[in-house]
């Protein structure tokens, strides 16, 4: 009874211990708000000076979560559209994104557009989200023989808007800059009515 009683208490001393290092003490954690009074971000002090840091939407969605070291983003970093799903994880060092080596031939591209049209109409704008590879939509670029791009004015929403300007089809170019040239990554073409 008495050896229970001790694997007991050594049980509850870990899970005790475990919680107060992860949780820690309230008022090591920060909370901002938008003037709505929506919580907007929580930043909880962590070990050597670091800092884990969860930014809201108004509605409670979280956007993006990560360490914070000397002020610039470290380490492993997620970041989410509005509606929760995942717009990019990875890693930063010293406030830049890092990537593993990429194989430009065999670009792996994800297009989703606002409503999955069957076709486009000309003047109507669209906003798009693209998956490349793992890698940020803010690192890639597009072009287009038919329209307007424009990067989305909500980051976190939809990555770029593209608005056909005439009847035809439409080639949209996903590229990346890589030393001394431009690389293609997808060529995708719709029909525009």
């Amino acid at each position: 009874m008495k050896r229970k009683i001790m694997k007991n208490t050594k049980i509850f001393a870990f899970y005790f211990c475990s919680f107060f290092l992860i949780v820690g003490c309230g008022h090591d954690i920060q909370k901002q708000y938008y003037e709505t009074g929506e919580l907007k971000e929580e930043i909880k002090k962590l070990y050597n000076d670091s800092l884990y840091t969860i930014l809201y939407s108004k509605t409670g969605k979280i956007l993006e979560k990560g360490k914070i070291y000397n002020k610039l983003k470290e380490g492993y970093w997620q970041e989410f559209y509005t509606d929760g799903v995942i717009k990019w994880e990875g890693k930063y060092k010293k406030g830049k994104r890092e990537y593993n080596t990429l194989n430009l031939n065999d670009a792996d591209c994800e297009l989703i557009i606002k409503g999955n049209p069957s076709f486009l109409k000309v003047g109507q704008t669209y906003p798009l989200r693209i998956k490349v590879n793992g890698m940020h939509p803010e690192d890639i670029m597009l072009g287009s023989n038919n329209g307007i791009m424009k990067i989305y004015s909500d980051k976190y929403e939809y990555d770029y808007t593209m608005t056909p300007s005439k009847v035809d089809s439409l080639n949209l170019k996903i590229f990346i800059a890589t030393p001394g040239e431009m690389t293609t990554l997808c060529n995708i073409i719709f029909i525009v009515e």
